[in-house]
């Protein structure tokens, strides 16, 4: 009787486990194959004269930085430096600790949307240029020194830099750094690190060569 009872539960038994097994070899076998997470700092700056901001519902444009020695505010010039982030995974991923500096590792100051609290979520941001036939540009200012890309998408983020910040210091190459939340496998051993612990997260750093004033 016993060796039926046991008999039974290995049967019950049995498909749980395998059930367990399938599903840990296919959870592997999802993160050895998902795409992996691909942040790149373009290598180019872009230089754009305008003013930024975004149509409310009745498309009206409305203005959220301009220039304020200029009676048209449309002669705001802007040194832009694109982020690329592809994150196919389902979780987010945080960008954090921004940082841009000159060549003589000055901070230089860049637009960020917790400087506009009242533009709404899904306003899209944009530089418009009335002189150029309104030629616009669509941007994505990063929140802060801290943003967070969602899981599952493709996103990019604009690091708008007013051009005196540039001029002042005749400044001819732009530093870009940040890190993001992503562990590596410093993380592991993160107590052996005390107060180098911020190592754990991956760092980004890039020297973009200017030439200003732009040709042509």
């Amino acid at each position: 009787m016993k060796i039926i009872e046991n008999h039974t539960l290995l049967v019950a038994v049995i498909p749980i486990i395998i059930s367990l097994i399938s599903l840990l070899i296919s959870m592997i076998s999802y993160y050895k194959n998902a795409p992996p997470i691909d942040i790149d700092i373009f290598e180019e700056a872009l230089f754009y004269k305008g003013i930024i901001g975004y149509h409310n519902a009745n498309m009206d444009f409305i203005p959220v930085i301009v220039a304020s020695n200029d009676a048209n505010g449309f002669e705001l010039e802007f040194c832009i430096i694109n982020i690329r982030i592809i994150n196919p995974k389902n979780s987010p991923v945080s960008i954090f600790n921004l940082q841009v500096l000159d060549e003589k590792n000055n901070l230089l100051n860049y637009h960020k949307q917790i400087d506009i609290p009242y533009i709404s979520e899904i306003s899209k941001l944009i530089i418009i240029d009335k002189k150029q036939t309104n030629n616009t540009l669509g941007i994505n200012l990063p929140y802060s020194h801290y943003t967070t890309i969602p899981g599952g998408c493709f996103a990019h983020l604009d690091i708008v830099i007013p051009i005196n910040e540039i001029t002042e210091n005749d400044s001819k190459v732009i530093k870009v750094f940040f890190r993001d939340s992503r562990r590596t496998f410093l993380t592991v051993i993160k107590r052996k690190l005390k107060s180098n612990a911020k190592l754990k997260y991956p760092i980004h750093y890039k020297e973009i060569n200017l030439s200003y004033p732009p040709k042509g």
